[in-house]
């Protein structure tokens, strides 16, 4: 009876232990911070570096130019089973396990680096890709690599409505449009299957005057003159603006 007593009490020993240990594990995933960045390579000066970061109940994503000034930042919500899924898929990759350098004594032009990072309050795992191509990662850091991609896309997601909202207001109010133009209309909308996802739009209006920009001051002839626009959006910013393939709005200057 006695020896049936102490196997009862280690047992319950055991699965109170084992129960703080779950306890404890789900506390680490509960207090969990993913981070991802990529800088370097062949990128435009305002999307020098972009970093993502992944939290309980958030992502963020923040783009910075060259300067390391922020061009923009996106943010959405991220259901406890979206967040409790990124936690496992870093735990079937067996990230703490990894090498914390990929891509060494490989040379790929214009390629530039991507840093991951995990941290879970007790523990903490940075890996480094250089160059960053999918062909210097593992299998399992491939998998990471492209949740990281989703990821983007869902906290830099825009509806179609908006995107069209954002270019019609920014249209309005530069240079060309603002000093002479009217008449603005959609033609066509794209969005394209990129990270992070890009609107592209197409725009038609009409100018009382030739020319391009700020014409103030100028001596102009009435001359009503069609013009077509074409704005790009990514991660929720305008990132170009081209006035009849020749015109660059955002710059005021000519293309090429």
């Amino acid at each position: 009876m006695r020896h049936a007593i102490v196997i009862t009490l280690v047992l319950l020993a055991i699965i109170a232990a084992g129960c703080q240990v779950q306890k404890q594990e789900l506390q680490q995933q509960a207090d969990a911070i993913v981070e991802f960045r990529t800088y370097g390579g062949f990128t435009p000066p305002e999307f020098a570096r972009q970093e993502l970061r992944v939290e309980k109940g958030l992502l963020t994503y923040t783009i910075f130019d060259r300067s390391g000034n922020q061009v923009s930042q996106s943010q959405a919500t991220i259901t406890d089973k979206e967040y409790q899924a990124v936690i496992k898929a870093f735990a079937d990759a067996r990230f703490m396990t990894l090498s914390d350098r990929y891509g060494e004594g490989q040379i790929v032009t214009d390629a530039g680096t991507a840093e991951i990072s995990y941290s879970n309050g007790t523990a903490s795992k940075s890996v480094k890709v250089e160059p960053y191509v999918e062909e210097a990662m593992p299998k399992n850091l491939q998998d990471i690599n492209r949740l990281m991609l989703q990821l983007i896309a869902k906290a830099t997601e825009m509806p179609a409505g908006e995107a069209e909202k954002t270019a019609e207001r920014w249209i309005e109010n530069a240079p060309t449009y603002r000093f002479d133009g009217y008449g603005l209309r959609l033609l066509d909308h794209k969005q394209l299957e990129s990270y992070p996802v890009q609107h592209v739009l197409t725009y038609e209006f009409t100018s009382s005057h030739a020319g391009y920009g700020n014409r103030q001051g100028k001596v102009l002839a009435q001359a009503l003159t069609r013009h077509e626009i074409v704005v790009r959006l990514s991660g929720g910013r305008i990132a170009s603006a081209i006035l009849d393939g020749k015109w660059d709005e955002m710059r005021q200057q000519k293309t090429g």
